[in-house]
């Protein structure tokens, strides 16, 4: 949590730095990953913070792709496995339409295969 609020702090003082915003999105990603993982005993409360946790960080990086109109191969990727990881959760939190709308806009971040020449 401390590299969260250390990154977020970076984040909000270079908002276009990707080399601050992608460590951020995937650490926040992390953590809601540890949460699901360890709401073994069916604790909503972790699932519920894992929920959280995500969606704040998809908004946050969706904001920065946005404004900075980058979207390389790094940022995609980031989108896709931050929407995968909240489909994962809102399926445990028995969600199933949300969690289908995440996995939809996971598909749509996907990187796409190799250019034709």
């Amino acid at each position: 949590m401390h590299s969260i609020s250390i990154l977020e702090g970076l984040a909000a003082k270079f908002p276009d730095q990707g080399i601050i915003q992608i460590p951020l999105a995937r650490t926040c990603q992390q953590l809601g990953d540890f949460l699901r993982s360890s709401s073994g005993d069916g604790s909503n409360a972790r699932l519920a913070e894992s929920r959280r946790v995500l969606e704040e960080a998809i908004k946050r990086f969706d904001a920065y792709v946005s404004k900075s109109g980058k979207q390389g191969n790094f940022n995609t990727s980031t989108q896709a496995n931050l929407y995968i990881s909240l489909a994962l959760t809102l399926t445990r939190l028995k969600l199933p339409e949300e969690a289908e709308q995440a996995r939809r806009k996971a598909q749509d971040h996907k990187r796409p295969g190799p250019r034709q020449r």
